[in-house]
């Protein structure tokens, strides 16, 4: 067998000397193959990838190492950092806005009406704490889920000597009250039940119990005292976990702003930077050219640093002649070209970390027109309703609701039934981009029979018995009175107009 020296030798023997010609033949005919691409590439180990984690981690390991420090890094940038801040606000605002508010829809108008007259009464009261009503703790479990990654919500008895008709308030309670490793670390917990950090499930993976603190671990004076660093076991029926489970079996969730922290940092450090350069260079006033024997001829009073340096100090409105033979030059703070481009960067990419767009994050419309615009706005709309439908509901309104029902009926407020008592929540519909063009959609929409006139009021967040009952009420007082109505509301083909 010939050595891969000789097979070169032969090859370049039979090869017409060319400088031009190849070593080995090129195809006469047909493209080139293409070049074949898999998964290889990005699974492999290379110069571009050699620092990217490739550890298999389940969901719960990468929690139980990681939220402690995201946890603490995300509350920093909200104390700290106004992006964080607003991010926050603007989330809480799309998905509770000024309240998500409830109907009881038993099919019995009767009892319907009692119901949503006894929440009325109760839902002022329902704060444990005493800060505020039911909508109050729905902005704050959301604000506390966005920026902590979770929150809990605890059902607590009270007596109906506290002068109530539904005997029960709901606490709003922050992510440390259930301890990830640090006092109970995980694992079997007797009789078949298994602890993952801070929560007890049983054999078939139903949850059953949370070990919670009695008072906030951070929270050193409180947490210091006698027994209140004792971990509880509360009945999960009395506890609505608030998180976003991104993997499935995730136990904890992980804060929103997770994955943009660092880039928050970074920008928040560049424009600090570049504000201190910009200072250090408007302290300058002007620099003076050329001899400096007369300094008593400068432009203001002459002073010394402690290395021997003249200053020469400068008044507003101050003319004074320079000495002969110098010049003057007064100095510009620059601003750096690549300032504007670089947050503009980092600004979408921390709204996106936040599921948010770059004008809800920073307010900024200057690059944004009417169809970029509503763009944007629809398609943040349309993902902020599913977190409504998919979290808010499930995880806030609907366990505060069935609370309320139980206390209800337990204090004889409400008769039992086998029904149980639906709800529907109305959740603020977001401001309209172009109102007149939305409400002409929506009225050719129930002209149509796409939609009816009370979905078109519970998407606006009213309860369509309450408006149909305040319009009643409107017309015949307005009879009573011989105030005719507008030509518009009395003709009923003026009702829908037309869509151009």
């Amino acid at each position: 067998m010939a050595s891969p020296i000789q097979w070169i030798a032969s090859k370049l023997a039979r090869t017409p000397h060319d400088p031009d010609a190849s070593i080995y033949p090129v195809p006469e005919a047909g493209p080139l193959p293409a070049r074949k691409r898999s998964y290889h590439t990005a699974a492999g180990v290379g110069r571009l990838n050699y620092g990217q984690r490739t550890v298999g981690t389940g969901p719960n390991s990468v929690t139980q190492a990681d939220l402690a420090s995201l946890r603490a890094r995300s509350r920093g940038a909200d104390r700290n950092s106004g992006t964080a801040r607003k991010a926050r606000h603007a989330m809480t605002n799309a998905l509770v806005g000024r309240g998500i508010r409830p109907q009881s829809m038993t099919g019995d108008a009767d009892l319907d009406k009692v119901v949503d007259e006894l929440w009325a009464l109760w839902a002022p009261v329902a704060d444990a704490d005493d800060r505020g009503d039911v909508y109050w703790m729905q902005r704050q479990a959301v604000a506390a889920w966005v920026v902590s990654g979770e929150c809990f919500l605890r059902r607590r008895s009270r007596t109906m000597s506290d002068g109530v008709r539904v005997p029960v308030e709901v606490q709003v309670l922050e992510s440390d009250m259930l301890p990830l490793y640090d006092l109970f670390p995980t694992g079997a917990a007797g009789n078949g039940e298994i602890i993952n950090q801070g929560v007890i499930f049983n054999a078939k993976g139903k949850r059953r119990f949370y070990l919670m603190y009695r008072t906030h671990p951070g929270d050193v004076a409180s947490f210091q005292q006698l027994n209140t660093a004792e971990l509880v076991r509360i009945p999960a029926r009395d506890i609505s976990h608030v998180y976003d489970a991104e993997r499935p079996g995730q136990v904890r969730g992980l804060p929103w702003g997770a994955s943009v922290l660092e880039d928050l940092v970074a920008l928040d450090e560049y424009m600090y930077n570049e504000a201190i350069r910009q200072e250090a260079q408007s302290n300058v006033a002007a620099f003076i050219i050329g001899a400096d024997q007369d300094l008593d001829q400068g432009l203001g009073e002459v002073t010394t640093d402690a290395e021997g340096n003249y200053n020469d100090t400068v008044e507003p409105g101050m003319m004074r002649h320079l000495a002969q033979g110098e010049d003057i030059k007064f100095a510009v703070p620059n601003v750096s070209p690549q300032l504007d481009a670089y947050s503009k960067v980092v600004y979408r990419k921390v709204a996106a970390g936040w599921g948010l767009t770059y004008a809800q994050l920073t307010g900024d419309l200057t690059s944004v027109n009417f169809s970029s615009g509503r763009m944007g706005h629809l398609d943040a709309a349309e993902q902020q309703a599913n977190l409504q439908k998919h979290m808010v509901i499930p995880h806030v309104c609907d366990p505060i609701w069935s609370w309320f029902v139980a206390g209800a009926i337990a204090a004889g407020s409400l008769p039992a039934r086998d029904g149980g008592y639906p709800v529907i929540w109305h959740a603020p519909r977001p401001i309209p981009i172009d109102r007149k063009k939305e409400l002409q959609a929506d009225a050719l929409a129930v002209e149509t029979l796409q939609s009816s006139l009370t979905q078109q009021i519970r998407r606006n967040g009213q309860d369509p018995d309450q408006v149909f009952a305040e319009i009643a009420a409107e017309r015949a007082k307005l009879a009573d009175l011989g105030i005719p109505l507008p030509a518009k509301i009395a003709d009923p083909a003026a009702i829908v107009p037309p869509v151009e």
